[in-house]
C-alpha cells in the first residue's frame, strides 16, 4: 500500500488504479471488524442494562437470563455464518484480484514469483513453499524436489535469501540452517537426514512466468483447499500450510458467537454505564482473542500442535470461561 501511494504521488498511476486495490481489501476489513461490531454492541447493551438494573427488574419477574440473552446468541450465531461467508467467498477473490491490479500496474520485480502462502510450481520437479517473506529475504522454507515414483526429497529450511539475475532470467535459493530428508528408495521406512549451515539451489525462470500469476492458498475457498490438501498429501508433499487455512478459517468464524458468551456475563458483572469503560473492554477483550489467534497460529508453524488442535484452543478458552461466568450469573 505505501508503494502503491508512492507511485500516485509521482505520477506512475491513476488514482482509479489505487482506488480499485483498496476496494479489493474493504472485505478484508469488514471479515476482522464483524466480531469486533459485535462486542461492542453486547459490551455496551449489557452493561447500561446491568447499570440501570433492567436486568435485576427482568428477573425479579421471573425471565431467566438465558430468555434475556437469546436473541443477541441468535444474531452471533448469524454474524458468524456471515464472517465464514466473507472470509471464505469473498475476501479470498478480492484478494486476488487485488495482486492481478498490482501485477498489470507493473511494479513486480523477478522475486515476486516467490509468494509467500502458496505453492509455487513454476519450476520443473521442484514444488517451493515460504511461509514468510521480506523484501527478498524468507523464512520458514519448505522445498519438495520431485523424483518421478520415489519419494520427493525435502529442505527444510529456517532462514533463507532469493538472489536474481535478470539477465540471465535465473533465480538462486541461498538457504540457512537446513534439513534435508530424502527416503531410501529401497527401504522406504528408512530416511536419511541432512544438517547444513548454507546451501544453494539454482533455477531457470521459466519463459511464461511473467504472465502466470498464481493464487495464494488464503485465495482459494475451504472446499478447493480440501481437494488441494488431498491431492498434495497423494503426492507425499505436507498439506500442513493448508490445513492451517482452512482450519483458521473456521476457528475464526466462529469468534462473535464465542466472544458474545464470553463478553454478556463480563458486560453485566462490570455494570458500568460511561463510554469509556466499555471501549476499554471491548478493547481488551478483542486484544486477547486476536493476540491468541495469533500464538495458535504461531504453534502450528513451529510444528508443536497441529492446526485442528491448536487453532481452536482461543475459541475453547473464551467459550468455557463465558460459560462459567454466565453459571456465576444464575
Amino acid at each position: 500500500m505505501v508503494k502503491l501511494s508512492h507511485l500516485l504521488m509521482n505520477g506512475k498511476i491513476s488514482i482509479i488504479d489505487l482506488g480499485k486495490v483498496f476496494a479489493c481489501f474493504i472485505p478484508f476489513v469488514i471479515g476482522y471488524t464483524l466480531p469486533v461490531a459485535m462486542i461492542c454492541a453486547v459490551v455496551f447493551l449489557f452493561s447500561k442494562l446491568s447499570a440501570d438494573n433492567e436486568i435485576n427488574a427482568l428477573r425479579s419477574t421471573g425471565v431467566g437470563l438465558i430468555e434475556i440473552v437469546k436473541p443477541v446468541l441468535a444474531l452471533s450465531v448469524v454474524l458468524s455464518i456471515a464472517t465464514f461467508v466473507v472470509n471464505d467467498k469473498i475476501e479470498p477473490e478480492a484478494h486476488y484480484r487485488a495482486r492481478k491490479i498490482i501485477r498489470q500496474i507493473g511494479i513486480k520485480e523477478p522475486v515476486a514469483y516467490i509468494e509467500p502462502g502458496t505453492f509455487i510450481d513454476i519450476f520443473p520437479n521442484y514444488i517451493i513453499f515460504v511461509y514468510r517473506m521480506e523484501g527478498k529475504f524468507l523464512q520458514d522454507v519448505r522445498i519438495y524436489q520431485l523424483q518421478g515414483e520415489k519419494p520427493p526429497r525435502i529442505f527444510i529450511a529456517k532462514r533463507g535469501q532469493v538472489l536474481v539475475d535478470k539477465g540471465a532470467r535465473k533465480i538462486r535459493f541461498k538457504l540457512e540452517d537446513v534439513i534435508s530428508d530424502e527416503i531410501d528408495p529401497v527401504k522406504p521406512d528408512k530416511i536419511y537426514r541432512f544438517y547444513s549451515r548454507q546451501y544453494f539451489i539454482n533455477f531457470d525462470l521459466p519463459e511464461k512466468a511473467e504472465s502466470k500469476i498464481s493464487r495464494k492458498i488464503k485465495e482459494y475457498p475451504v472446499k478447493k483447499l480440501i481437494a488441494m490438501a488431498r491431492d498434495y498429501k497423494s503426492k507425499g508433499i505436507s498439506p500442513e500450510p493448508i490445513w492451517l487455512e482452512i482450519h483458521k478459517r473456521l476457528s475464526f468464524a466462529l469468534a462473535p458467537f464465542v466472544l458474545t458468551i464470553f463478553a454478556i456475563p463480563l458486560s453485566i458483572k462490570t455494570a458500568r454505564s460511561e463510554t469509556s469503560v466499555g471501549l476499554v473492554l471491548v478493547a481488551v477483550i478483542s486484544l486477547t482473542y486476536y493476540l491468541a489467534m495469533l500464538a495458535s497460529e504461531a504453534v502450528v508453524v513451529k510444528g508443536w500442535m497441529s492446526p485442528e488442535k491448536a487453532l481452536y484452543l482461543p475459541d475453547i478458552t473464551f467459550g468455557v470461561i463465558g460459560l462459567f461466568l454466565f453459571w456465576r450469573q444464575r
